[in-house]
C-alpha cells in the first residue's frame, strides 16, 4: 500500500466490548471500525494490510502490544477489525494508552489515538458485562404499490434489497433473491431492534384498496458460530402469509432458501418453528421475510383490511450454546460468504 492512504477517524475511534469474566486472566479484544480514504479523499475498496500497536505513550518507541491482520477487506472506505483477535490483549489498562495504525507499507499514522475512558472498563475485579448481549438486528416494513403512482420507485429493486416491489407483493419474492452486497441491504434495513429471549418486531393493520399493494417485514441477524461444527438454530415466530395474493414468508441463511411457507394465513399470523443450520467458524447473514396475511373487505366496499404481524416468542431468541450475535452490519463488507 502506497503512502496514497491515511486514516479518516469515525467519528473518533468505536470500541465495542465483549462480556469479561475476570480482567487478571481473560484476554481483551477491542472492536474496531474505521473509514480510509487516499489522500484525493477518495474512499478505498479492496483489501488492505494493517498493524495496529498499542503504546504508553503519544510519540515513543517501544510498543506494548502489537498485531498484524494480513487482509483486511474495505468497501466504501469502512472497516471493521477485532484488535486481540490475533494477539491476546493482556495489558492491566490501569494507565493512558495510545493506539498506533499502520496501513501496508507505510509508516505509522500519526498522531496515535488516545483510548478513551471506555477501555479501562475492562480492568474489573468481578465478572461483568459491557456490551449487550441479548438480540441485535436490522429491520424494515415497506409498502410496494400507489393507487396514484403505481409501483413505487418506479419498481427499482436498489431501495428494496435488491428485489422489485413488484416481485415482493405479486411475485412471491422469497428472502434468497436479497442482493448480497451488503450495501445495498444497508439502503433498506435503516431502524436497529434490540430484543431480549423474544421481540415484536412489528404489528400492524392498515386498509388497502387493490390487491397489488402489499406491507412487507424485513429482519437481518448476524450470527456467529464459534464452533467447528455447524449449530442447529430454532427460531419460533408468529407470521402471515398471503401466498393467493404473491406473497410469500421465508427464511435465508447465506443467500440460500432454508425455509418458504406454502399457504395462507390470517391477519393475526400463525405460528411456527424452524430449525436453521448456522454453519461452522463464520459469522453468517440469516434474513426473515414476513408479508401481510390475507384480505377483509370492508363493508362491500373495494377496501381491504390486512394485517401485518412478526414475533418471535417461546423464548426462542436465546441462542444454542456455541452461536453469538454480531453487531457489524453497519460496517460488513463482502457478499453472503461473509
Amino acid at each position: 500500500m502506497s503512502r496514497r492512504t491515511r486514516l479518516f477517524a469515525y467519528a473518533a475511534l468505536l470500541f465495542m466490548f465483549f462480556p469479561i469474566v475476570s480482567f487478571a486472566v481473560t484476554p481483551q479484544t477491542i472492536n474496531y471500525q474505521g473509514i480510509l480514504k487516499d489522500n484525493n479523499g477518495s474512499l478505498v475498496n479492496g483489501t488492505v494490510q494493517m498493524q495496529y500497536a498499542l503504546y504508553s505513550s503519544l510519540s515513543g518507541t517501544g510498543s506494548l502490544w502489537s498485531e498484524l491482520h494480513s487482509a483486511v477487506t474495505v468497501t466504501n472506505g469502512r472497516y471493521s477489525v477485532v484488535l486481540g483477535s490475533v494477539t491476546p490483549i493482556t495489558l492491566p489498562f490501569d494507565a493512558q494508552y495510545y493506539l498506533g495504525v499502520t496501513v501496508g507499507l507505510d509508516a505509522e499514522m500519526i498522531p496515535r489515538q488516545a483510548l478513551t475512558n471506555a477501555p479501562y472498563a475492562m480492568r474489573a475485579a468481578k465478572a461483568e458485562t459491557l456490551a449487550y448481549t441479548g438480540a441485535v438486528y436490522r429491520w424494515q416494513v415497506f409498502d410496494t404499490f400507489s393507487q396514484q403512482g403505481g409501483w413505487l420507485a418506479a419498481n427499482n429493486p436498489n431501495l428494496f434489497g435488491g428485489v422489485s416491489p413488484s416481485s415482493w407483493t405479486d411475485g412471491s419474492a422469497t428472502a434468497n433473491q436479497m442482493s448480497s452486497d451488503k450495501e445495498v441491504l444497508r439502503q433498506l434495513l435503516t431502524n436497529k431492534g434490540y430484543g431480549g429471549k423474544n421481540a415484536l418486531v412489528v404489528s400492524n393493520v392498515y386498509l388497502q384498496l387493490s390487491s397489488t399493494t402489499g406491507r412487507v417485514a424485513v429482519a437481518l441477524f448476524r450470527i456467529k458460530n464459534t464452533t467447528a461444527n455447524p449449530v442447529v438454530w430454532f427460531p419460533t415466530f408468529y407470521f402471515t402469509n398471503y401466498l393467493g395474493w404473491g406473497e410469500r414468508a421465508s427464511i435465508a441463511v447465506n443467500g440460500t432458501l432454508a425455509w418458504a411457507w406454502n399457504a395462507d394465513t390470517p391477519s393475526s399470523g400463525t405460528s411456527w418453528q424452524v430449525g436453521l443450520s448456522i454453519p461452522a467458524n463464520r459469522t453468517s447473514t440469516v434474513i426473515f421475510v414476513v408479508p401481510s396475511g390475507t384480505a377483509f373487505n370492508v363493508g362491500g366496499l373495494n377496501i381491504q383490511e390486512r394485517g401485518l404481524f412478526f414475533a418471535f416468542v417461546n423464548n426462542s431468541l436465546q441462542l444454542p450454546a456455541g452461536l453469538e450475535y454480531v453487531d457489524d452490519f453497519d460496517t460488513a463488507g463482502g457478499g453472503w460468504e461473509q
